[in-house]
């Protein structure tokens, strides 16, 4: 080989080993992006993965943690459910406010309706903790429940809700775009009231005050479950009562009069007490159905409950036996005591004027009693002699009172 061949490749290699060279340095510029591009997007794979295995991780505490929420709920539900009067489940409702809210106090209005879905109008009353900090550290003071009268701040609370007004919520920080900003108690952040409504009518108003504005809707939650409860009292209170009293007079049934008598004449016995039964019948009370009527006839029979009552003790007994017969037992009261309340009933009866519709009547009873021990020895014996003693009373010409006198 000449040096032209030798300077031929030297002149070749120079220009090709550069290009070469060029070529793989491309290449691998080319491959080290290609690694770099696929571990960038590795990469962001996961973190996406992780991000979402963070989302289903949240997901997962909140299920859990609304589950346990769930799960209390039912909890303080069933327990409510065993409760037959408002102060008891009122009670329930506290303890577990207490335990899982913070907030100042909680009550509950009761208000008297004109069906008597609530008898009284009282206000039960809770305090509760606003202190996070001793929660964490288990110093929890005891749980106190308190009645009190009805104040002028739950008057004006039950007068707006009786206008169909769903519920009062206000928070200080917005309240003056609220209408009922006035409402908010002294030294309180927030303030929710709920009604609490059975058919058409208002019977209470669930109340809480300095609940945190983020708790609302799980306040809300269980007010409604305690309106149910509420609902189911009432309705249970209505039978019992239905089952204990006369439908028309809302005096006692005969069923309940004959219990409560074995009662107190067990009692008596007991402890040596007199006891006294007045069997009451309404005069030609047929005749007086017939001149003017049934409807008239039974508001006859309700007044005459009415006097009854309003001239008896609160422990003495008033019920009809049936028809127009009604009884009167008298705890603790002897046979003339008891002569002297039948003749003022009776005098009461004869001057009263009933009233009823068009029609403005007079009425007379008769009645006959008898008394243990002095006249009767068993409560078979009470009540037969007591009958025997109004037939002689009607026997002797009516609107009269006779004592037994066997």
């Amino acid at each position: 080989m000449n040096y032209l061949h030798i300077i031929a490749l030297m002149l070749l290699a120079s220009i090709l080993v550069p290009l070469v060279f060029s070529k793989i340095k491309g290449s691998f510029k080319e491959y080290r992006n290609g690694l770099t591009g696929a571990y960038l997007s590795d990469e962001r794979r996961f973190n996406e993965f992780v991000s979402e295995e963070a989302s289903i991780y949240d997901a997962h505490l909140k299920f859990n943690e609304k589950l346990a929420e769930q799960a209390s709920l039912y909890e303080i539900v069933k327990e409510m459910s065993k409760g037959l009067k408002f102060f008891d489940i009122f009670k329930m409702l506290s303890e577990y406010l207490y335990m899982t809210f913070l907030f100042k106090k909680a009550r509950l209005i009761l208000i008297k309706g004109e069906d008597e879905t609530s008898s009284i109008n009282m206000v039960i009353e809770t305090t509760g903790l606003q202190d996070s900090t001793l929660k964490a550290k288990g110093i929890i003071p005891k749980l106190e429940i308190a009645t009190r009268p009805l104040c002028e701040h739950d008057n004006k609370i039950s007068n707006i809700l009786r206008d169909e007004i769903r519920r009062i919520q206000i928070v200080k920080s917005k309240w003056e775009q609220n209408p009922y900003a006035e409402l908010l108690p002294e030294n309180c952040q927030t303030f929710m009231a709920i009604p609490i409504v059975i058919g058409d009518q208002l019977m209470g108003i669930l109340a809480i005050e300095d609940l945190p504005a983020s708790d609302y809707e799980k306040f809300s939650i269980l007010a409604s479950q305690f309106a149910l409860e509420m609902r189911r009292i009432v309705l249970y209170e209505k039978v019992e009562e239905m089952a204990i009293t006369d439908g028309l007079t809302k005096a006692f049934a005969k069923r309940h009069m004959m219990e409560r008598l074995g009662e107190e004449f067990e009692r008596s016995r007991r402890h040596n007490y007199d006891l006294s039964f007045l069997m009451i019948d309404i005069d030609h009370f047929k005749k007086y159905n017939d001149t003017y009527g049934h409807l008239v006839g039974d508001v006859v029979l309700k007044d005459i409950v009415y006097i009854l009552k309003q001239n008896t003790r609160e422990v003495d007994l008033v019920g009809r036996f049936g028809g127009e017969e009604f009884c009167v037992i008298l705890p603790e009261t002897g046979r003339d005591e008891a002569h002297l309340v039948a003749e003022r009933i009776r005098e009461i009866v004869q001057k009263y004027r009933f009233k009823a519709y068009d029609e403005s009547t007079e009425v007379t009873i008769s009645i006959g009693i008898a008394s243990f021990p002095s006249n009767a020895g068993e409560i078979e014996e009470l009540i037969e002699n007591s009958d025997q003693a109004l037939y002689a009373a009607k026997n002797a010409g009516r609107n009269r009172v006779c004592v037994y006198a066997g």
